[in-house]
């Protein structure tokens, strides 16, 4: 009996937790990965033999396309990354890293690796983060002047300056609270 055997190459495709898709010159899709399946919800035979173009959505895949174009007339280096939008088995967009390396086997044909990470958590955490700076900002603003929330946001750690004559005044208006709680925003 013959033991199969699965090289260090093979064993790294099928158990990458990355989506890895192998396509020939033909822009056809030759091996997929498990990843894919769990990243886009399309069964191996459902992407076996088909045109890579048709994993991403239309302004991707003409990119992808026009790349592996380039390399294959051998126009730019081997190797490709960018911000692409993948379409899954349920047609919703699905944003992803991809990284293309052709390969050159010993006849000089090009084949490609194609490896996509989705970054839909990323992207969330990103408009998290944005969301933050943008309501600790707003909150800067209420308590600062704009020249020194423009100089804190420049990076200026040494932020001091003199003021010749100041007047700081201390009112207290009795049961302020107790009167503003009947009037409108306006009236107060």
């Amino acid at each position: 009996d013959k033991v199969n055997v699965m090289s260090t190459s093979e064993s790294i495709v099928k158990n990458s937790l990355s989506s890895i898709i192998c396509i020939g010159k033909l822009k056809t899709i030759e091996i997929v990965n498990k990843a894919v399946s769990s990243m886009l919800g399309f069964t191996p035979d459902q992407v076996l033999g088909q045109a890579i173009e048709n994993i991403f959505d239309e302004e991707s895949a003409y990119v992808v396309s026009q790349k592996i174009d380039l390399m294959m007339a051998k126009q730019c280096p081997l190797y490709f990354e960018s911000h692409v939008v993948c379409i899954n088995d349920n047609n919703v967009k699905v944003p992803c890293m991809l990284m293309m390396i052709g390969i050159e086997n010993a006849e000089k044909e090009l084949s490609f690796v194609i490896v996509l990470n989705e970054e839909s958590e990323l992207i969330e955490q990103q408009m998290k983060a944005e969301e933050a700076k943008a309501s600790s900002e707003k909150l800067l603003y209420n308590i600062l002047p704009r020249n020194i929330v423009a100089r804190i946001n420049a990076g200026e750690k040494d932020i001091s300056f003199t003021v010749e004559k100041a007047t700081i005044c201390f009112i207290d208006f009795v049961k302020f609270s107790e009167h503003s709680a009947h009037l409108t925003p306006k009236e107060i």
